[in-house]
């Protein structure tokens, strides 16, 4: 069986007054020449110019459509704790952040 990585690629807007919490995620597909397929959009609105706090909303790249459909969101009350939604799913990011397993990687 042949071990396959998979190679993603975050892009993040070269406009200063964006939010690092505004990028795009790109799989980079190597054959003969590289390609990248945008997979997901996170796009984050402020409420107040330089606030910790907003919401990034989340979307995923529908391969039969090609159009990107909303997966959930991030609720940021500061710069480190947020509320995380994927689908019903809610949990503190404090949760996402947990080592599930000692041997994953």
């Amino acid at each position: 069986m042949v071990d396959i990585d998979m190679v993603f690629r975050f892009a993040f807007s070269i406009d200063a007054d964006c939010d690092k919490r505004t990028f795009r995620v790109y799989q980079v597909i190597r054959t003969t020449v590289v390609e990248e397929l945008e997979l997901y959009k996170f796009s984050h609105s402020t409420t107040g110019s330089g606030s910790s706090s907003g919401t990034t909303t989340c979307h995923r790249k529908n391969m039969i459509s090609l159009a990107f459909d909303n997966i959930g969101h991030i609720r940021w009350s500061s710069n480190t704790n947020a509320t995380v939604r994927f689908g019903v799913e809610e949990v503190s990011v404090k949760d996402v952040r947990k080592v599930k397993n000692a041997t994953s990687q």
